[in-house]
């Protein structure tokens, strides 16, 4: 008996893979070069003259944006255009459109995690939290009062943050985030941002918001995150730099999240306690810089930031001599060091809500193995294994 070897030719739409393809702003050279092919493969595929295998199809899904099963369909999608939140970052030196593109697909792939994560809710027979009514404010609020209000809607108190250990100052961020996603806040990570010089985003809903943040050092994340946190706050989406405005700059909501960041992270009173200079000092020493920044927990570019926001530094000292060290640094700085285990990338990614939810859907035989992974975006199932072996730690 002689072996023959079977092609199976799969049903794809090449309308719709040429459709996928002008959406994401792509060309057929481009396309073929991320997949190491030639580009007259592309122009195939897409013309009917031949297909793409599963493998295939999957590459160009990732590259794409898009979901997989979304090129076995009849007709092109129906998919209206993404409005972009609104854009509270400096003027770059970046092409517009170019930028544009990628806040796009963060804010799409932001979207479709949401989407996704109702569905788990619905899966796990449970409902997805809202937002406590008091954690609202205006820009015409006092952000020191607001800060105050909403640590006791967090159950977090100034003086747990300055008694955490030396060891665990690092993990500021993450006692936050753990809070914010317990009242139902959906917290994502895309280093993408920092194609766009963006530190953050904030997609407003009512019913699980997102703050998308992108690669810093756990110091830096921390202030980012409270930012986007204070658009919540605002009810107002927006993706931002994070950057401090000077005089004549003065944005009034991006000032007011920055006030009630720094606010919140450093309140005025606890400061006063640890530092309390008679009048307006020329500058602050590096040492004791960086023994401020370590009671709070918090970067010494959020701390002098917020030394000058109460008078107590000259802000000439920040603006003149440390504000474009600090940002050389931190553009240096990585998000952190290796992961623990495999699947913490994944599990970083996606937050500790959705990825909780992922793993109730699939602990409880309600998804399968399969599913699982295509919700956390994984290839290799091991690490989704790796994932809930570690998930309470």
């Amino acid at each position: 008996m002689t072996n023959r070897s079977i092609t199976y030719s799969f049903p794809f739409n090449p309308n719709v893979l040429r459709w996928a393809r002008d959406r994401a702003e792509y060309s057929e050279i481009e396309v073929a070069n991320l997949m190491k092919i030639k580009a007259q493969k592309i122009i195939d595929w897409e013309t009917k003259k031949s297909n793409p295998t599963i493998n295939q199809a999957r590459k160009m899904a990732e590259i794409y944006g898009r979901p997989f099963l979304e090129f076995f369909a009849k007709k092109i999608p129906e998919i209206p255009e993404t409005n972009l939140v609104p854009d509270f970052r400096m003027k770059r030196n970046n092409p517009i459109n170019h930028e544009n593109k990628i806040l796009r697909e963060v804010q799409e792939w932001g979207e479709s995690q949401r989407l996704n994560a109702l569905d788990l809710f619905e899966i796990n027979g449970t409902t997805p939290p809202k937002l406590p009514k008091e954690l609202k404010a205006t820009v015409s609020d006092n952000p020191e009062k607001a800060a105050e209000n909403i640590r006791l809607i967090l159950n977090f108190s100034i003086e747990e943050q300055i008694n955490i250990k030396a060891q665990q100052k690092l993990n500021l961020v993450k006692q936050i985030k753990a809070r914010l996603e317990a009242i139902g806040i959906l917290i994502l990570k895309n280093s993408d941002l920092v194609k766009c010089k963006a530190r953050g985003m904030c997609i407003y809903n009512e019913i699980l918001p997102i703050i998308v943040l992108g690669k810093e050092a756990p110091n830096g994340s921390t202030f980012t995150l409270i930012h986007e946190f204070a658009h919540i706050i605002l009810r107002q989406s927006a993706v931002s730099d994070g950057l401090v405005l000077r005089s004549g700059q003065i944005n009034s909501i991006e000032t007011w999240c920055n006030q009630f960041t720094g606010a919140f992270l450093i309140p005025q009173q606890s400061l006063l306690k640890f530092f309390n200079p008679q009048k307006s000092l020329a500058d602050i020493s590096d040492e004791n810089l960086k023994w401020l920044a370590s009671k709070f927990a918090v970067s010494r570019h959020a701390m002098l930031v917020r030394l000058v926001q109460l008078g107590l530094v000259d802000p000439e000292y920040y603006w003149q001599v440390k504000r474009s060290q600090f940002i050389e640094e931190e553009n240096n700085q990585t998000s952190g060091g290796r992961n623990t285990y495999y699947g913490s990338r994944y599990r970083n990614r996606n937050g500790d809500l959705y990825t909780g939810l992922v793993l109730e859907a699939w602990s409880n035989n309600r998804i399968t193995n399969h599913n699982a992974a295509e919700f956390m975006g994984i290839k290799n199932i091991t690490h989704l294994f790796d994932i809930r072996k570690h998930f309470n730690d």
